[in-house]
């Protein structure tokens, strides 16, 4: 496939969860900035594609650390772990695509 871009500052860290019921998803990055960003993606199932419909997100600030997500199918929700620099205690964040693609 060709590869397509989310973001064009520096990241450090991504995570990202997919539901394959609707071939909908969430990216989540760390940003050069000291922000943690999502973004949605769609797949399209006829060629397998990527694209970004709708603008990212902000999910924490203040230099969040090192992250992970998951897809939680019961609530059909992403959830991201990240690690809060200031204080030294985990953190998550849900978040939820709206049909518009919107988070």
């Amino acid at each position: 496939g060709t590869p397509v871009k989310f973001e064009t500052t520096t990241t450090s860290y991504t995570a990202l969860c997919f539901d394959s019921n609707i071939n909908q998803g969430m990216v989540f990055a760390l940003m050069s900035t000291g922000t943690g960003m999502v973004r949605s993606f769609v797949v399209d199932p006829t060629d397998n594609s990527i694209s970004f419909p709708a603008s990212k997100n902000t999910f924490a600030t203040g230099s969040p650390g090192h992250i992970t997500a998951c897809f939680d199918t019961t609530n059909n929700v992403g959830i991201v772990a990240y690690a809060k620099s200031t204080t030294a205690y985990a953190r998550w964040v849900k978040a939820e695509v709206s049909s518009s693609q919107t988070l």
